[in-house]
């Protein structure tokens, strides 16, 4: 890699791929971070001969409380600079509060929150040193508004993520 490099956690889908090709097309190299290694190897390489970026893949299940600092340890390794950091994975949870087993609320706040919160404490430190980077957490309107039934945890992970952010910025303003 040799240009400004994004990561992107998500990346395989969705909002995470538009933010990847979207990068791509303004030149920036990729590390994409998603559980599934057949789709992000599709992607990387289609981004790569399209915009002739870099792209790294790295396979990781943010569920996994270890999987951030691997995934950093990984790119320290081979001096990947990360100057841009969209934090962008997660899912959804159907149902009540109650319908759902804790692992799976557990779960859902590693890789919604804790993950995004882990990441950016090991990112931001290169940041501030280089003077310049860029984080986007992906958030949701739902964080700004009571919940509906069904979402309960949802827009409190949401309303964490926005607080968390605003703050962030306030501490790094300048």
């Amino acid at each position: 890699m040799s240009g400004p490099r994004a990561l992107v956690t998500g990346g395989s889908s969705g909002i995470g791929l538009s933010f990847a090709k979207q990068l791509a097309q303004q030149g920036y190299d990729l590390v994409l971070v998603a559980r599934r290694r057949e789709r992000l190897e599709q992607i990387a390489q289609q981004l790569t001969r399209d915009h002739q970026i870099d792209c790294r893949v790295e396979v990781r299940d943010l569920a996994d409380p270890d999987s951030i600092e691997a995934l950093v340890d990984a790119l320290d390794q081979d001096g990947v600079v990360v100057e841009v950091l969209i934090n962008n994975a997660g899912f959804g949870l159907a149902g009540a509060y109650l319908s759902q087993p804790w692992q799976r609320h557990d779960q859902f706040i590693q890789v919604t929150l804790l993950a995004v919160f882990e990441l950016t404490h090991r990112l931001l430190p290169g940041m501030k040193q280089r003077g310049k980077g860029r984080i986007i957490q992906v958030s949701s309107i739902a964080g700004f508004l009571p919940g509906t039934a069904g979402h309960t945890l949802y827009g409190a992970v949401k309303a964490a993520l926005n607080l968390f952010t605003e703050c962030l910025s306030l501490e790094c303003k300048g």
